[in-house]
């Protein structure tokens, strides 16, 4: 990727700096060899360069004859095309473009039926994936969603959806089917997979928000009332357009609605947020999530005013705004790291990269052996240090102040807290031989004792792992509040503990060399580190 930002900066493109926010603001067009009209899907590959896919309202037969619609590289100076294959029935649009672990492309496209493809970036070469039996009748299929390290896609044929593991062998594998039969649909980019512990969530533009769990059966399905042909003029459909997670509860934008809503995990309900602080004042939102969790909201109003906004306790904030347009105009997001860039394509023919202003750097607690850092809000960081307890200190001002814990007696000094996990309006920490947890707000603590925690990190909703010194690699259930042994390590001192990216393997540091534990067998290894002696000749 550096070498594509490095291209970025020598860029004959126009600066423009937003007022209020110190963006960095830059436009490509036409003019600069991006030649799709409308931009509906854009990814990275694993050399940093973006790729984008939409609409060429150019491609048309009579005009091209048998030209066929192109995605385009984009490698920091220079659009590069690379035609899809030709087929009986045109492409018209590519409606995704997304990345599978490996580097290859899923790429679904249109051309009077969904086709998917699995597209190689290096060779260029495309395969078909077959998705369905046209003579059932109507097929379609959804995004792909990642969850726990799979990628996971909604197929239909007919009013039978199925919900499909994408294998490596580039298969849909169906994990259960269940059917929608009140009236017709098509499953395609505006059809929603949310997946959770227990159970996943499936919406679509024709039929209401439906709750399954893992085996197939249905658990709740929201009214039917905004769906049918019978509903008022005024009202709207009520279906799911955009979705993001932020303190690990899961937010909906819903189509045409102001108000921001949330799904609230436990009532499998979808509920508004209250107050005019969580409305939206905008005619286009979309939302996107980078790979480390952090997602931006951003919003564009009928003057064309662009929005880039957070969720905090208080409402909706802006963070940066700026000027795009006459008008609104549908766009499309990515980024690799949304702290430092943003890139939008939109439906007009553009393409607008944004540089957000990194932080100066700044030192803070000076002298402090610190333990933990956790962001706290909008304007704080929480850091935790080995005797000094917790501070809270200001990210734009550097101040610094005590963060006081209470305990039944009194001011409670936590000691040596080796991580800060939030969880709703929870702090979760260690200190001494205490799994903790510290109410957000209040600073009101409870304790759970059992034994001295070295290392801790979040392994689901509601399960803790922490490690200790000769004792046992251990679990903490933050619902139960019960301490769980799962493995017997009384030969090793834990210096730290990571969990994999797909949640299989608990990794630690520990005295003896790299101790891993397999969550669903309970199989534990310790790889120990060879010693080599230096002999002089």
């Amino acid at each position: 990727m550096n070498r594509v930002l490095t291209s970025l900066l020598i860029l004959s493109t126009s600066l423009v700096m937003a007022q209020s926010s110190r963006l960095d603001h830059s436009v490509l067009n036409s003019k600069d060899g991006l030649t799709l009209d409308a931009i509906r899907t854009m990814a990275f590959d694993d050399e940093g360069f973006l790729w984008l896919g939409g609409v060429d309202l150019d491609i048309r037969e009579i005009i091209h004859g048998d030209q066929t619609l192109s995605i385009q590289r984009f490698d920091g100076s220079t659009f590069h095309n690379i035609p899809l294959p030709k087929r009986d029935e045109r492409i018209t649009r590519v409606d995704m473009l997304y990345k599978r672990d490996d580097g290859k492309f899923y790429i679904k496209v249109y051309a009077r039926g969904i086709i998917l493809y699995l597209f190689d970036p290096i060779s260029q070469a495309f395969t078909e994936i077959t998705h369905g039996a046209y003579g059932k009748g109507i097929i379609g299929l959804s995004d792909i969603v990642k969850y726990k390290g799979q990628d996971y896609m909604l197929s239909q044929e007919s009013d039978k959806i199925s919900l499909n593991i994408l294998t490596e062998a580039a298969q849909l594998e169906p994990v259960f089917s269940f059917s929608y039969t009140k009236r017709k649909f098509l499953l395609d980019s505006a059809t929603k997979f949310i997946p959770f512990e227990d159970y996943c969530v499936v919406g679509d533009d024709n039929f209401p928000l439906t709750y399954i769990d893992w085996s197939g059966t249905i658990l709740r399905m929201d009214p039917e009332d905004t769906f049918s042909k019978e509903r008022g003029a005024l009202v709207n459909k009520f279906w799911v357009d955009e979705i993001f997670k932020s303190d690990n509860e899961t937010y909906t934008i819903i189509d045409r609605y102001p108000q921001l809503h949330r799904l609230d995990e436990e009532s499998m309900k979808v509920v508004p947020m209250k107050g005019d602080a969580f409305r939206f004042n905008a005619e286009n939102i979309n939302t996107y999530t980078d790979s480390n969790g952090v997602y931006w909201i951003v919003a564009v109003d009928s003057s064309g005013e662009m929005s880039f906004q957070r969720l905090e306790e208080e409402g909706l904030q802006t963070v940066y705004s700026t000027n795009v347009a006459d008008g609104p105009f549908g766009f499309e997001m990515v980024s690799s790291n949304n702290n430092q860039d943003l890139w939008i394509g939109t439906a007009t023919n553009t393409l607008h990269h944004f540089k957000f202003p990194q932080q100066k750097i700044r030192t803070s607690l000076d002298g402090f052996a610190i333990r933990a850092i956790q962001e706290f809000d909008k304007d704080h960081v929480l850091v935790s240090t080995e005797r000094d307890g917790w501070y809270k200190i200001n990210r734009s001002t550097g101040e610094q102040s005590v963060y006081t814990v209470l305990d039944s007696s009194g001011v409670f000094v936590p000691n040596s807290s080796r991580n800060i996990i939030p969880e709703r309006n929870l702090l979760w920490s260690s200190g001494g031989s205490n799994i903790i947890s510290v109410d957000k707000n209040t600073g009101a603590a409870e304790f759970y004792r059992h034994y001295p925690v070295t290392c801790m990190e979040k392994l689901n909703d509601s399960t803790i792992i922490y490690g200790t010194n000769r004792y046992r690699l251990m679990s903490f259930n933050t619902k139960t509040r019960t301490h769980i042994p799962l493995a017997r390590t009384d030969t090793l001192s834990f210096n730290d503990i990571i969990i994999t990216w797909d949640a299989r393997y608990i990794l630690g540091a520990t005295s003896k060399g790299l101790f891993q534990y397999e969550v669903s067998t309970g199989e534990m290894k310790v790889f120990h580190l060879l010693q080599f002696e230096n002999k002089s000749e």
